[in-house]
């Protein structure tokens, strides 16, 4: 099932994403306080702008994807 954000996109609008696709709690590690009952995580709260672009198609020498 497609959701409406991947719709926007095959539709070639443009869309923010959060978190981006560098950001969320991944690693390094969380570490829990048991005296306060907080957890500390590091996390990165960004977004970014995403959208298809048409790709040529691949030609010796060049970058690929040639954005």
């Amino acid at each position: 099932m497609e959701s409406d954000v991947s719709k926007k996109l095959l539709a070639g609008e443009q869309v923010e994403l959060w978190p981006s696709t560098r950001g969320g709690k991944n690693w390094p590690h969380a570490a829990f306080n048991p005296e306060t009952g907080l957890l500390y995580a590091n996390t990165q709260h960004m977004a970014s702008l995403y959208r298809f672009v048409p790709l040529e198609p691949f030609a010796a020498g060049m970058r690929y994807p040639n954005l």
